[in-house]
C-alpha cells in the first residue's frame, strides 16, 4: 500500500453521536433507578452498538489509487486488488433489517469470490470513479435507462 489513494470510501464521525449520546442515556437511566435490570440491559446494548459504530469508521473503507483499491475490513485484514485484477464489478441496492434502502458495491475477486462494500449516496461519486477504473469508460453507457 505505498500508493496515494486518491479517494476514501468509509463511515463518516458523524456516525457515532447517536450511539454515543443513547448509552450515556441509557447509563443516567440505570444509575438513577439502582441498576434496574431492563436499564442495565439497554445499557450494554447501546455501549455494544457505540462500540461497532465507532469500528465501522475508524478501520471498515475502500481506499481508491489511480492503478488499484484497497478493502479495508478491520486493521488485520487489509487487501488491495489491482483494477486489471478484478473480473466484475458492479453497484446493487437492497433493503436492509429496518426497511432502509441500501447501497453496495460489489466486486469479483481473482479466486472468484464477491465481496460487497456498503456506501451511503453521498458517496456515489467515489464509487463511480472505481466502476470506471474496473469496468472501463462504457460502463454507464450499456446500463438499461428504463426511466426514458
Amino acid at each position: 500500500m505505498n500508493e496515494k489513494w486518491l479517494n476514501k470510501v468509509s463511515g463518516k464521525p458523524t456516525d457515532i453521536i447517536i450511539p454515543l449520546v443513547m448509552t450515556v442515556i441509557c447509563t443516567c437511566l440505570t444509575v438513577l433507578m439502582h441498576g434496574f435490570i431492563i436499564f442495565l440491559i439497554f445499557t450494554i446494548g447501546m455501549a455494544l452498538l457505540s462500540l461497532y459504530s465507532i469500528y465501522y469508521v475508524m478501520f471498515v473503507k475502500l481506499l481508491i489509487g489511480q492503478n488499484s483499491f484497497c478493502h479495508c475490513k478491520s486493521p488485520w485484514n487489509k487487501t488491495e486488488y489491482r483494477y486489471i485484477d478484478i473480473s466484475e464489478a458492479w453497484e446493487s441496492n437492497g433493503k436492509s433489517i429496518n426497511g432502509i434502502n441500501v447501497c453496495y458495491f460489489n466486486y469479483r475477486t481473482p479466486e472468484g469470490n464477491v465481496n460487497r462494500f456498503r456506501f451511503l449516496p453521498y458517496q456515489y461519486d467515489e464509487i463511480a470513479f472505481l466502476l470506471e477504473k474496473i469496468n472501463g469508460n462504457d460502463y454507464f453507457d450499456n446500463e438499461d435507462n428504463s426511466d426514458e
